[in-house]
C-alpha cells in the first residue's frame, strides 16, 4: 500500500507544487487584506487537498493502471484504501501548512485550530461522498455530479470560516443587562469565564464533527471497496 501512495504522490507532484504556489499567493493577499492569511488560505489549501485523490483516480483511469495493478500482489481493498489514506495524508499536510502560514503571519492560532479542524472534517465528508461515486461511474461520467457536490463543501467552508471569525473566538462582548450591577472588575472576569466556556463548547463540537466525519469516511471506504471488487477491467 505504501508503494501505491508513493505512486500517486509522484503522479501528483506538479499539482502539489502548483497548489502550494497558489496557496502562498492567496495567503499574501489575505495578509494585505488584513485577513492574516486566514480563511482565504485555509479554505483553498484544504479543498485542494481533498480534490487530489480524485485527480489520482482520474490519472489511473487514463493510464488504465487498474488492469495492470491487479496483476501485482496488491488486493483491490488495498488499492481503494490507498486513495483514502492519500486523502487523509494530504488533508493533514494542508492543515500543517495552514498552521505554518498562521504562525508566520502572527494569526490567532486559537481561531486557526478551530477553523482548520472543522474544514478538515468537511474535506473528509467531501471525499466520503465523491470517491464511491467516482469508483461507480468513473471520473468522466461523474464529472457533473462532482461539480454539484463541490458546491456544498464550498459553502460550508465559507460559512464556517465566517462563523469562526465572528464567534467567541474573535472576542465576545457580554451584554450589560447580563452583568447587572456587578463591578467593572467582576464583570470583566465573568466575561472571560463565559468566553472560555463558550470556546470549550465550540471546540468540543468541532472535534465531535471531525470524528463523525472520519467514521463516515470509513463507511464510505467499505462502500468503495464493495464497488471496486465488482468492477471488471
Amino acid at each position: 500500500m505504501k508503494g501505491l501512495i508513493i505512486k500517486d504522490l509522484y503522479n501528483l507532484r506538479k499539482q502539489l507544487v502548483l497548489y502550494i504556489i497558489i496557496g502562498v499567493i492567496y495567503s499574501v493577499i489575505g495578509v494585505v487584506a488584513k485577513d492574516s492569511g486566514g480563511s482565504s488560505f485555509i479554505g483553498l489549501i484544504l479543498i485542494f487537498s481533498a480534490m487530489l485523490p480524485i485527480t489520482a483516480v482520474s490519472y489511473d483511469e487514463r493510464a488504465k493502471w487498474d488492469k495492470y495493478g491487479l496483476t501485482m500482489p496488491v488486493s483491490r481493498r488495498e488499492t481503494v484504501a490507498a486513495k483514502y489514506l492519500l486523502g487523509v495524508i494530504l488533508t493533514a499536510a494542508g492543515a500543517l501548512l495552514s498552521f505554518a502560514v498562521g504562525l508566520l503571519f502572527g494569526a490567532d492560532m486559537t481561531e486557526y485550530v478551530a477553523v482548520v479542524t472543522m474544514l478538515a472534517g468537511i474535506c473528509f465528508l467531501y471525499l466520503s461522498v465523491l470517491l464511491p461515486i467516482v469508483y461507480k461511474m468513473g471520473t468522466e461520467k461523474a464529472r457533473f455530479i462532482m461539480l454539484a457536490v463541490i458546491l456544498l463543501p464550498f459553502l460550508l467552508i465559507m460559512a464556517g470560516a465566517l462563523y469562526a471569525k465572528n464567534s467567541v473566538i474573535g472576542g465576545t462582548k457580554i451584554p450589560e443587562n447580563m452583568l447587572g450591577n456587578m463591578s467593572g472588575a467582576t464583570a470583566e472576569i465573568s466575561g472571560v469565564q463565559a468566553e472560555a466556556g463558550m470556546i470549550s463548547e465550540l471546540m468540543a463540537g468541532i472535534l465531535i464533527f471531525t470524528a463523525v466525519s472520519l467514521v463516515i469516511m470509513y463507511i464510505s471506504y467499505r462502500i468503495s471497496v464493495s464497488i471496486y471488487r465488482r468492477k471488471e477491467f
